[in-house]
């Protein structure tokens, strides 16, 4: 997949995301909002399953496998994210072209609470020291949980 046009990204983006990023001896692809957006629902639950089997499901935020395509892309783009900070490039979902308030006119519509608020009882993984790892994980948990009440309709 290439990447979109700078027309394409969403103008709020601070950081250039590269096509890749090494990750313990493997090469991370790294996909944009405007790529996974154009995949079907077998292809990106692929890339979604092909990240958790690289990174770790125990480092990373529960995956849904039948989540809708909103939630899968927001969980890909979160994982990215703390991939990137924890790689020393801290980013926003936004840098991968997420709009702003993707998914949150659902949360709003139903209801939801407050997204920014970590969930009670929430586990952080061994981040050895590195706050950039917590903070970018704690994103991510956020994100995930996030989803997860749009899903059951809070």
């Amino acid at each position: 997949d290439s990447k979109p046009s700078a027309s394409a990204q969403n103008s709020m983006a601070k950081v250039q995301i590269p096509a890749s990023i090494p990750f313990e001896g493997s090469d991370l692809p790294m996909w944009t909002y405007g790529q996974l957006e154009q995949l079907g629902r077998a292809q990106l639950k692929q890339r979604a399953l092909n990240l958790r089997d690289v990174v770790g499901a125990d480092r990373l935020p529960p995956m849904q496998t039948s989540a809708s395509l909103e939630t899968t892309i927001m969980w890909i783009i979160s994982v990215q994210v703390a991939l990137m900070a924890s790689g020393g490039t801290p980013c926003e979902p936004v840098d991968f072209g997420l709009p702003s308030g993707f998914g949150q006119q659902e949360v709003s519509y139903f209801g939801g609470k407050n997204s920014n608020q970590a969930p009670a009882g929430m586990d952080l993984p061994d981040s050895n020291g590195n706050p950039e790892l917590v903070s970018a994980y704690s994103e991510a948990q956020r994100g995930a949980e996030a989803a997860k009440q749009r899903n059951r309709g809070q």
